[in-house]
């Protein structure tokens, strides 16, 4: 549904990006290979050096030489060569895992599949859901308003992703655990895990009913004849938050633990049938003005 002006943007910066996919790749994949090999403070290491890149080169290229799109996609695919840290060490023979020779074994990918899908989907519905929350907003409330999702998206993936970092750091030590047969260490990680989803999800929480009206400025002016809306729609939208780190969390500990169907059921089912089908419910229901509480909703169920 783009019109002409945000398909040329949107091409020219994934032009640019895409030329840099195999840095991106390998970013994902060995920053996590890093983790396992018993060296996370490297993989924190490389990525925050990413970051750092990402962000510097933002600054040079947008403000100082103005490449606009053109800019942000080069700091974009730039900033993932910071994985060469990744690479080096593996290639240094410091490393107890190594490149070596292999045969493809169908039994061991089909085993490992669900484990990955689950993950990947946790990344992958968050695209799907901003497509479809798109389409709905158009259809209802008139391309005019997509400007209040995009706020409310940007807060949504910060928060996708420090729930999915909580899961992750607890995933390694369950699997570890699980791998000495100790599951009261299992279930001590989990329960550690939880309290962090908790306290970070009631943080975030109060941060977007208390003060919602700064969060929203960041990214949307106070005289823009949206940003009222925007505020609104933020405090409905963000009592997901917490129900959000729950099953993400839960996600990853079934998949620590080996059980990779449950996991993806879970993955799965909260984000391509409960969320679309709590946002196309509640569209239906209220003429477009409770979408916001979809996502509430969809989580809740999920939960359950």
């Amino acid at each position: 549904g783009a019109r002409e002006l945000t398909i040329g943007y949107s091409s020219q910066y994934l032009h640019v990006v895409c030329l840099f996919s195999v840095c991106v790749i390998l970013s994902y994949c060995l920053e996590v290979m890093v983790k396992v090999d018993g060296r996370p403070q490297l993989a924190m290491i490389g990525m925050a050096i990413s970051f750092v890149i990402h962000i510097g080169l933002d600054y040079i290229f947008i403000f100082h030489l103005h490449l606009e799109v053109l800019g942000s996609a080069l700091a974009t695919g730039l900033s993932h060569t910071g994985s060469l840290i990744f690479l080096a060490y593996f290639l240094s023979g410091k490393s107890n895992l190594r490149f070596r020779k292999f045969k493809w074994n169908l039994r061991k990918v089909v085993e490992g599949l669900p484990l990955g899908v689950a993950d990947c989907s946790v990344e992958f519905v968050l695209g799907f859901l901003t497509m479809l929350y798109n389409h709905v907003i158009v259809a209802t409330l008139g391309e005019e308003s997509l400007p209040i999702y995009a706020v409310i998206s940007y807060i949504t993936i910060l928060v996708f992703f420090l729930m999915q970092g909580i899961a992750q750091g607890m995933m390694p030590l369950v699997s570890l655990a699980e791998g000495h047969n100790d599951h009261a260490a299992s279930r001590n990680f989990l329960r550690k895990c939880l309290i962090t989803v908790v306290v970070t999800g009631v943080i975030v929480e109060l941060i977007c009913q208390l003060a919602p009206g700064p969060v929203v400025s960041i990214l949307l002016e106070g005289e823009n004849v949206l940003y009222d809306d925007a505020v609104s729609a933020l405090r409905q939208y963000a009592l997901s938050y917490l129900l959000t780190g729950f099953s993400i969390a839960l996600a990853g500990y079934f998949a620590a633990l080996g059980r990779g169907p449950s996991s993806m059921l879970l993955s799965l089912g909260r984000g391509f049938i409960l969320l679309p089908g709590a946002l196309l419910a509640l569209n239906v229901l209220t003429g477009g003005s409770g979408i916001w509480m979809a996502a509430l909703v969809g989580e809740v169920l999920s939960v359950l």
